[in-house]
């Protein structure tokens, strides 16, 4: 799953939108809000990640440095 859904990449994707949005907020930070937009967020970031690999699983079989991703 960490390969596939690629958490480091979501975990950044996330933190950083979390810190844009209390930016944008000027501090007045609403923890429901938070809550809804690192759920959605990561959501969305691994969803994206899957249908990535599921989409390219032809070419990732051809190319050598591709050929071990998780989807065969």
């Amino acid at each position: 799953a960490t390969v596939l859904f690629k958490l480091r990449v979501v975990g950044l994707v996330t933190f950083t939108a979390l810190v844009s949005m209390a930016v944008a907020e000027q501090g007045a930070i609403h923890p429901l809000r938070m809550a809804h937009l690192a759920l959605a967020g990561t959501l969305a970031a691994a969803g994206a990640a899957a249908l990535n690999h599921y989409l390219d699983r032809d070419l990732d079989a051809i190319m050598d440095r591709t050929q071990r991703r998780p989807l065969p």
